[in-house]
Parts: structure tokens; C-alpha cells; sequence
């Protein structure tokens, strides 16, 4: 071999060296930063919140309730329940929803006849579930213990979910003794369902908050209809007032982000100590060349990535501390990190914490609304009128003076030829008169979030007979 070849040779390999080198100097250096970083925000956190891990979560967590008396036991019984209920055409939930469909945004109105028939036949088509609902009647708590998985996101919470099946059981009962004309059982079946979402308690993640939230809507708009049938006994309603302030103040958001915190931090500790490999979170396998491949190229980010997410989520913390009115706009400073390949666990892990936020919001406003209409019946009850201003209220029926969640001036009343609106401006800052939003539209300028009251003349109307036409798409025929 020619000389000049043979240095080539080993100029090429000392090259290779020196480039290889520089590549484990560089990934040394940048998990060596990395773990600084991360070292310097788990000790900020724990400066702050010395228990913030999961175990340390579920130990806050834990109840000691017999089983008889455990609202989460119960509900993994009733969902083996539904699971046991033979295969049918039409099944009941789907049934029942369509019947009440056609009065859900008119809660002033009756249910027709036929569609009431239709809801009763459907409950006795729940077989083993009614006993099982029935055996919630006395229970005021729940508890699971939840066993983190290696990989967080797929642990397991079987008895959050079954919480909707058991908000949805109230609502049907809850309409059945209003059709009946029956004003103390509704109120104390809605009674019931406000225990059921509270004994929700601090689940350690957003998706059990979420759940918690879509219970606490459910009990607004049934209460919505109660006021909108008849009236309610006083002494029912100085039940249910406190009931709905106290889930208003619920900090939904804070107490998800720090089970979400918790549950990152499990997560990418174990990618850290090689327990889990990147294909877990990336989509990809857990074994072969390319998976190796990924997991040693991403693990010198994955420092940073923690320490970022770390943060976050702390930062959502602190800033669900805020009084609400200062909370959106701090909300929107927080910044997401780049869409890089190298924050590839940060895109990936970190929840729509902007969209998530704005769900509490909302929640806390309609529940403070709701809170607020009932101190107003009341107020109707024994005045004969409707109060003009929240002021009214005080001290007789409110404590102190209710704060939009928006803008931390008092909730609005509005009487109308109707009734009366307790109303927030919304995300949008503007009195648009009491416009309210109806759940499940978009959001849009010009609307407010509210709660709204009748006469005692416009309450209970009667339903609109349903076209023939509509009548061939009703579910199923009574036998």
C-alpha cells in the first residue's frame, strides 16, 4: 500500500476518533447540564412542597372506609353490572338520552308522557345496577388506591369513569320525580349527586378532574330544571346552596397538575434509570437496533426535558394560587417548549394546560352562578320579588358579595320578563346583558356564562307535542 494511502488511512480513523470523541464530549456535557437543571427544580420544589411525589400524593390520599360504605368500591360493582347486561338493540343510557333530548335546553318545560314512559321502562331494564345506585343513597366518601404503572400514563383508574354512570342515574331520577311533580325528592336526589361528585376528592390527574368537572355541570343544568319546574322546600335549599359554593371553589386544576407533575416525574425518572425505554413515550418498541438507537441519542435531552416539565407544571401551580381574575392572562405567559426534536419529551408529556384551565374557569363560574340562584330563590321565596343586585343577598343568604371569576367584580342580576339571569361576563370581559352560552357550542364575544330562574308562572310548561315524523325515531317500543 502506497504511503500517502496507508496516512490517509489513519488520518481518516484519528479523525473518527477524535469525531467520536467530541460527540460523547458534547452528550456527556449536555446531561451533565441537564441534570444540574434538574437537580436545582426538584430542589425548588420540594422547598416549597416537600410531599409532591406520587407515593406522597396517594398517602394524602388514603381513607379508611368500609367497603359497604366505599363510593368507589360500589361503582366497580356497578360497572360489572353494566358489563353483565344482555346484549340489546337499543340499550337503556342510549334510550333514556334520546327521550330527555328534546327539553334538555328548556328546563322550564316538561317532559312528555310518552317520553317519561320511555325513561321508567328504560330503568327497569338496569337490572342489578338500581340496587347497586340504591346502595349509594347513605355513602359520603370515596377511595381507590391507585398502583402507578412504570410508564404513568397507563395506570389504571377504572372507578373514575363510572362516576358518569352514576351522574347519569341521578339525572334520570332526578327528571322522573319532577315529571311526578315531586320537588323534595328531586332536590334530594341532586343532593345525592353533589355528595357523589365531591367524594371524587383529589384524583391525581387532570382526566379524573375533568370527570369531576363534567359531574358538577351535570348537577348545575339539573338544577336548572328543578328551579324551572316548581319550587323547592327552603330548608332543601339551604342544603344545597353550600353545596354548589364549595365545588365553585374547588381547585380542579391545581390539584390534577400536581398528579400530572407527580406522574412525569415517575415517568422520566425511570427513563433516566433505563426502566423504560423512549419507545414507550415516542410511539415506537422496546426492543431492537433503532429503539437502542433512539433511546441513546434522546437520553442526553431527556434531563432538560424533566427540569422543563418540573417547571411547568410548577408554575401552573403557583398560578392557580392567584385570585381567578388574574389567573387567564398569567395562564397565557406560560410558554411551551420549542417544537424541537430535542423537547420531544416535553411536546409529548405536557398536557393543553391553557385549555384545561379554561374549564375550571368556566366550571367555577357556573357553579358560583348556581350557588348564587339558589340564595336569589330563596330570596323570592320570602320577599315575593327578585333581588336587582347581588348586594341584596348579603348577609342574609350570601355570606359576602359574590365575585364574577372573570373580572372580580360582583355576579350580575338581571330581571327579565321571564325570570331572572345570574350571570359572569365570560372569558370576554363584556356585560352582554345576560346572552348565555349554551354548553357544548363554541364560545364566542357576546355571550355570558350564567344561570337563569322563572316566574313561578312559567315554570313547569308543557312540552311541545313531537312531530309523526320524529316519532319513527324513537328508540324503542314499550312492551
Amino acid at each position: 500500500m502506497k504511503r500517502w494511502l496507508k496516512r490517509g488511512v489513519v488520518a481518516g480513523f484519528v479523525g473518527l476518533i477524535l469525531m467520536i470523541g467530541l460527540v460523547m464530549w458534547i452528550r456527556s456535557s449536555r446531561i451533565s447540564r441537564g441534570m444540574e437543571e434538574l437537580n436545582v427544580a426538584i430542589a425548588e420544589t420540594e422547598a416549597v412542597e416537600p410531599k409532591w411525589r406520587w407515593d406522597d400524593l396517594e398517602a394524602i390520599r388514603y381513607r379508611n372506609i368500609p367497603p359497604e360504605q366505599n363510593i368507589a368500591e360500589i361503582l366497580l360493582q356497578l360497572d360489572a353490572a353494566e358489563r353483565s347486561l344482555p346484549p340489546r338493540e337499543y340499550q337503556p343510557f342510549s334510550a333514556i338520552d334520546f327521550a330527555m333530548r328534546d327539553v334538555s335546553d328548556h328546563p322550564n318545560v316538561k317532559l312528555l308522557d310518552d317520553d317519561a314512559n320511555v325513561v321508567r321502562y328504560m330503568w327497569t331494564q338496569l337490572g342489578p345496577m338500581v340496587e347497586l345506585f340504591d346502595q349509594l343513597k347513605d355513602c359520603k366518601d370515596g377511595y381507590l388506591p391507585l398502583t402507578i404503572t412504570p410508564d404513568w400514563v397507563s395506570t389504571l383508574m377504572p372507578h373514575v369513569q363510572k362516576y358518569r354512570t352514576a351522574f347519569m342515574m341521578c339525572r334520570i331520577q332526578t327528571w322522573l320525580a319532577l315529571h311526578d311533580g315531586k320537588m323534595q325528592e328531586a332536590g334530594e336526589m341532586l343532593r345525592r349527586q353533589m355528595t357523589l361528585v365531591a367524594s371524587m376528592g383529589d384524583q391525581p390527574s387532570l382526566i379524573g378532574q375533568l370527570v369531576r368537572i363534567a359531574g358538577g355541570a351535570i348537577s348545575r343544568a339539573d338544577l336548572e330544571r328543578i328551579l324551572g319546574q316548581g319550587e323547592v322546600p327552603e330548608p332543601l335549599l339551604a342544603e344545597l346552596q353550600p353545596m354548589f359554593e364549595a365545588e365553585s371553589r374547588y381547585p380542579f386544576f391545581s390539584v390534577g397538575i400536581r398528579g400530572e407533575r407527580a406522574g412525569c416525574h415517575h415517568l422520566m425518572t425511570n427513563l433516566h434509570n433505563g426502566s423504560l425505554t423512549t419507545g414507550v413515550v415516542m410511539g415506537g418498541g422496546t426492543a431492537g437496533m433503532m429503539e437502542r438507537f433512539q433511546n441513546w441519542r434522546q437520553k442526553q435531552h431527556m434531563p432538560k426535558n424533566h427540569a422543563f416539565m418540573i417547571r411547568f407544571y410548577n408554575r401552573c401551580i403557583e398560578i392557580g394560587k392567584l385570585p381567578s381574575w388574574e389567573q387567564v392572562e398569567a395562564m397565557k405567559a406560560v410558554t411551551m417548549p420549542p417544537q424541537e426534536s430535542e423537547w420531544v419529551f416535553a411536546g409529548l408529556l405536557l398536557p393543553a394546560s391553557e385549555k384545561i384551565h379554561q374549564s375550571e374557569m368556566r366550571q367555577e363560574s357556573w357553579l358560583k352562578c348556581a350557588s348564587v340562584a339558589i340564595a336569589c330563590e330563596r330570596y323570592r321565596m320570602k320577599h315575593k320579588r327578585w333581588p336587582t343586585n347581588v348586594s341584596e343577598l348579603v348577609p342574609e343568604f350570601c355570606e359576602s358579595v359574590p365575585l364574577d371569576t372573570y373580572t372580580g367584580k360582583p355576579l350580575m342580576l338581571r330581571v327579565v320578563k321571564e325570570g331572572l339571569l345570574v350571570y359572569s361576563t365570560g372569558p370576554d370581559l363584556v356585560d352582554d346583558n345576560g346572552t348565555l352560552w349554551k354548553s357544548g357550542s363554541t364560545f364566542e364575544k357576546g355571550l355570558d356564562y350564567g344561570f337563569r330562574l322563572w316566574n313561578p308562572d312559567q315554570r313547569g310548561l308543557p312540552a311541545k307535542e313531537r312531530p309523526p315524523e320524529m316519532l319513527e325515531m324513537m328508540p324503542m317500543e314499550i312492551e
